[in-house]
């Protein structure tokens, strides 16, 4: 159960930790580990100075889909099904 607590007057609720559940997403869990997926990439991407053309090419991937991951389209992007995806960039990507 959420609790309800005020902030200056105002009634806030504190969430589940999923965003997209919180939301009533049909498809929350999914959402969420896309999103950290998504979110752990442009990590390393930025960490290690990487242009969007140079990670697309080491995760196998279009520059545009780099750019509209990094945007957060993430569905559009990620085909196949977030897991088949992540594993798919884990064994063949060299991010990591």
């Amino acid at each position: 159960m959420r609790k309800e607590h005020g902030v200056n007057g105002t009634a806030v609720q504190r969430g589940s930790g999923n965003v997209y559940a919180d939301l009533g997403y049909p498809d929350a869990e999914g959402m969420l580990v896309k999103a950290e997926l998504v979110a752990k990439i442009a990590e390393i991407i930025r960490q290690r100075g990487l242009s969007q053309e140079k990670a697309a090419k080491l995760l196998r991937l279009t520059q545009p889909k780099i750019s509209r991951l990094l945007k957060g389209n993430f569905e559009a992007s990620l085909s196949g099904g977030c897991c088949g995806a992540s594993r798919g960039w884990a064994e063949r990507s060299k991010l990591s």
